[in-house]
């Protein structure tokens, strides 16, 4: 898993990138010759700072192949930081793409993920960088405390993951896990 991306990722990271070419071609390319979960380390350039990721995560495979995940969302932050700067909250930080793009705009940002593995990744993606305002919570928000059985997603993008059961039909039926909950509004 520690093997940096081949000859053929970086090609298409390449073509990725290359915004002459339809992204609906691009993509289809993408998911075709790499497609998402391939065992793979990466560390790329991201809006001024280092995005350490794995090409088995959706969110992350995104990322190194086009530069974001989610990019029109981050349009909007990126005009509504420009707004106003003080403090953002990543609730269901997943993986750290956001936060990470929000640590750059905001002056404080307060990332809640209640997933170990998620917490870790962050982490990672927090530690290829210099000091930044983010303040990690592992935990989940809610209406009241409590611990409560989380159903994992089962393919590569962990944020459809829940903490109700059927709320998502691809997830596992069976909890995989509990998360800690705290009250998100006191």
């Amino acid at each position: 898993m520690n093997r940096p991306p081949g000859r053929l990722a970086r090609l298409l990271r390449w073509l990725g990138h290359l915004h002459v070419l339809p992204f609906g071609l691009r993509d289809r390319l993408n998911r075709l010759l790499l497609p998402v979960g391939t065992p793979t380390r990466f560390e790329v350039p991201f809006f001024g700072l280092r995005y350490r990721g794995r090409l088995d995560s959706f969110i992350d495979w995104q990322t190194y192949l086009y530069g974001a995940f989610a990019a029109s969302e981050l349009f909007v932050i990126n005009r509504l930081a420009g707004l106003r700067q003080g403090t953002a909250l990543d609730i269901g930080a997943n993986t750290g793409h956001h936060t990470l793009f929000l640590a750059t705009r905001y002056t404080r940002v307060h990332a809640f993920e209640p997933l170990p593995d998620n917490v870790e990744r962050i982490r990672e993606k927090l530690s290829a960088n210099p000091p930044l305002p983010v303040c990690l919570h592992a935990v989940a928000l809610g209406d009241r405390a409590a611990c409560l059985p989380y159903f994992a997603s089962k393919a590569a993008n962990t944020g459809t993951g829940s903490l109700v059961a059927g709320f998502v039909p691809e997830n596992e039926e069976t909890p995989s896990a509990e998360v800690v909950v705290a009250v998100g509004d006191a």
